[in-house]
């Protein structure tokens, strides 16, 4: 029988295999799965030479998972103390993947010296091009240790794929050393904007000294922090119990539906300010909006049932009617919420829709955006202000660079199609102590009906649906 990774490993080994990465960090928490999803890296890459470095207790662990996911030619071989080291300079010995263990008790003083040269040798017999993973990752996250210092500048060898593997940073973000130690492997330009390790921590870090040893008083920056690193960080959540998803169809009003179909059917739709109006008796001030390409089409319709749109003047206008629906089925949801909210909004137009609607409603708010400079400020006052209750972001922002531990709920306002940035963002908030409900805003009978078929039951839908706009096939 074949394995089949869950939705949360198969999004992370999406972002892993993404074309031209070649370093990335894989931070999940405990039983999540991080072995299979790196042996499937390992056979997506098929590389000559693999070396997973990892403590010593994890060999008998990545044997066992190999010969369950590894669905190519392999061969395991454990470089543990007083083991011989391979021979794979024969001829045709390339005609498979030679997965190497190492743990790092290896890269003491002593073991080191035997160590190095042949690791050396194995880089170059993979033209440089192997990869390299390191198994809780953490163990290096002390930047003056030895273990560190050896491993470190082994990242210039295996320039194919370098992979961290670690929980600590997701369930201790304050460890600002672990990052630089870590980071200074998979991606050693880190040096080039913060040469040493004490650079890089009184950067992102306010600190004291007790009894002549550094100690964090706080971090800072970290909104600064996560923005230099999320495109390379991929987070990833165990099974568990999956985070609720509770879709919320509301009745949209009949002429923004109408548009919304017409759209669909033509492609092009005209607006006088208050309604919707047939062409080509158009006004001199009415507004045309166009979507011939199928996929522009599929974005004004979603937008249109939002509360907006882009005219073909290339200006944003608001429609009131729908946008006055989607905010009650809003507000209908933030009733239900108990403590601290996300909300997020996928454009900028969705976000000073809810923000005027929140200063109406007298609820406390803040908001972060690609915009916003001050981000940690913004994180800050969200977790530690009780009056502040909602969040507003993009769901890029709440993939990655905003610590949403604290929020009970998270309420798309709207998604686009894509399924990573929903799924990474949808499980960040399963990280919260508490018993969090992801909401989903729906348009009953509009485009979010295919955006919620696309997210939660079929990942080709969007594709049908494309096509079917080019054949001119509606329902």
């Amino acid at each position: 029988m074949t394995l089949e990774l869950r939705d949360s490993q198969r999004v992370a080994l999406e972002r892993l295999i993404e074309p031209g990465r070649t370093f990335a960090a894989l931070w999940a928490e405990p039983r999540s799965g991080k072995t299979a999803v790196s042996l499937k890296l390992i056979e997506h890459k098929a590389p000559r030479i693999a070396v997973v470095v990892g403590p010593k207790i994890a060999e008998a662990v990545w044997r066992t998972e190999a010969a369950k996911w590894l669905n190519m030619p392999y061969r395991f071989h454990p470089l543990t103390t007083g083991n011989e080291y391979p021979d794979l300079t024969g001829k045709g010995v390339f005609r498979m993947t030679h997965l190497l263990f190492v743990n790092y008790d290896q890269f003491g003083k002593q073991p080191w010296q035997r160590l190095r040269p042949f690791l050396k040798e194995l880089a170059k017999l993979a033209d440089y091009q192997g990869m390299m993973l390191l198994d809780e990752s953490h163990q290096i996250k002390t930047p003056n240790s030895v273990t560190g210092r050896n491993i470190r500048p082994l990242a210039a060898d295996w320039l194919g794929y370098r992979l961290l593997i670690t929980g600590t940073p997701v369930t201790n973000p304050n460890q600002i050393d672990a990052i630089y130690g870590q980071w200074t492997f998979v991606n050693p330009a880190i040096r080039e904007k913060w040469p040493t390790a004490k650079d890089f921590r009184e950067y992102f870090g306010e600190w004291t000294n007790v009894k002549g040893y550094p100690e964090l008083i706080r971090p800072i920056r970290q909104a600064e922090l996560n923005a230099y690193i999320q495109h390379d960080v991929v987070t990833m959540v165990g099974p568990g119990e999956p985070v609720p998803i509770r879709k919320v169809r509301y009745r949209v009003p009949a002429d923004v539906l109408g548009a919304s179909r017409k759209m669909l059917k033509k492609g092009v739709i005209y607006y006088n300010g208050s309604k919707w109006v047939p062409d080509p008796d158009m006004d001199p001030t009415d507004r045309a909006v166009i979507g011939l390409n199928p996929l522009v089409r599929l974005l004004r319709m979603r937008t249109l049932v939002a509360g907006w749109v882009k005219d073909d003047e290339g200006e944003v206008f608001t429609v009131p009617q729908a946008a006055r629906a989607r905010l009650a089925a809003l507000g209908a949801v933030l009733r239900k919420c108990d403590g601290k909210v996300i909300i997020a909004c996928t454009h900028l137009h969705e976000v000073k829709l809810v923000r005027r609607y929140l200063r109406i409603k007298g609820i406390g708010h803040t908001i972060i955006t690609g915009a916003v400079k001050n981000k940690n400020n913004v994180i800050e006052a969200f977790q530690r202000d009780r009056d502040l209750r909602v969040l507003l972001v993009q769901p890029r922002t709440v993939a990655m660079a905003v610590d949403i531990s604290v929020a009970n709920d998270l309420i798309w306002y709207t998604s686009d199609f894509n399924y990573v940035t929903f799924k990474q963002a949808s499980d960040r908030i399963k990280l919260s102590p508490k018993q969090p409900t992801v909401w989903f805003l729906c348009g009953r009978g509009t485009v979010d009906e295919d955006v919620w078929t696309t997210l939660q039951e079929d990942h080709q839908h969007l594709t049908k649906v494309v096509r079917r706009i080019r054949r001119k096939k509606f329902r």
